[in-house]
């Protein structure tokens, strides 16, 4: 459903004026711009041009017909997409694009916390990821560094494109992680992803000026972003012949491995720099077979009887 911003159409000056409106009203974190101006990419782009007139003559309807069209793994989700939707639609009338406000169209999509199992990427399937990339060439030992970096501390993708040199310190062999809510935790660099970045970093032309840790491999240089991160992991597990997933994936897989070997809840959390243990009890579920020694026959049904 997306198609190219085109200089100077209506819809790239719609687009710049709701980033400006993000970054300095509402203050949001950079990643959450992102997130914000890939899904209102996407439905302007399905309006058509010119985006003023579609958007005068915007209806409930309309909007409905676009969400209900969403489908998992193909562009946004349902639930990825109402929030920004939501977001998008208000600005939108208090600039006075739309003659009326429709963000309450959008119709919620739920968010049962514990009501499904995490899905997270096997060993296996992570070192088949890591072997796809051919580390001889610039872009191939930066790819393989940025899978190994989020596999070893589980970082998010917004986490991952927003490191600069300056947060790795390579005397102390720590990292410094700018996460959600501005805060800056630092953590101990693995060995083997400090490795993986070093010869990717050598593997730059000499005189790079960019100061992005992971940097576009053509010029203009400049950092990768959020969605790039992604990109990097996805056509990754293409290659690789896995599943299709993103960078949380390797996010849970770090989690149900510090598990599996005897970790607690409290070490997680502090790994996945979780501020709310409740939001780690989502990884108690991540080992089926575990799960499965706490199931009990129903109450007054003994195994084996007649039913």
């Amino acid at each position: 459903m997306t198609a190219p911003v085109e200089p100077g159409c209506d819809r790239e000056m719609v687009l710049n004026s709701y980033r400006a409106c993000l970054a300095g009203e509402r203050g949001l974190a950079d990643g959450t711009i992102a997130n914000y101006l890939h899904c209102a990419g996407v439905f302007l782009a399905d309006l058509g041009e010119p985006v003023g007139a579609a958007l005068q003559d915007l209806t409930a309807g309309r909007v409905l017909v676009f969400f209900q069209r969403l489908q998992p793994g193909n562009g946004p989700s349902p639930k990825s997409m109402a929030g920004p939707l939501r977001s998008l639609l208000r600005y939108l009338f208090a600039r006075g694009y739309l003659s009326r406000s429709l963000a309450e169209v959008v119709p919620p999509v739920a968010r049962w916390r514990l009501a499904s199992l995490p899905v997270r990427m096997d060993a296996a399937a992570v070192r088949a990821l890591l072997g796809v990339f051919d580390r001889s060439t610039e872009r191939g030992s930066r790819n393989y560094a940025i899978v190994l970096l989020l596999a070893r501390l589980g970082l998010r993708a917004g986490e991952c494109a927003g490191l600069a040199l300056e947060d790795v310190n390579w005397r102390a062999g720590t990292i410094t992680i700018g996460g959600k809510g501005g805060r800056r935790d630092e953590l101990p660099l693995v060995w083997d992803a400090g490795e993986a970045m070093a010869a990717y970093l050598r593997a730059r032309p000499p005189g790079d000026s960019c100061r992005a840790l992971f940097a576009t491999a053509v010029s203009p240089r400049h950092g990768l972003t959020r969605q790039a991160i992604a990109d990097v992991v996805r056509r990754g597990c293409v290659s690789a012949g896995v599943p299709e997933a993103g960078p949380h994936r390797l996010r849970h897989a770090l989690a149900g491995d510090l598990l599996a070997a005897g970790a607690g809840y409290g070490e997680v959390s502090q790994v996945l720099r979780h501020r709310d243990l409740r939001t780690t009890a989502i990884y108690a579920k991540a080992d089926p077979a575990a799960l499965a020694l706490l199931v009990r026959p129903w109450p007054g049904v003994l195994a084996g009887s007649a039913t």
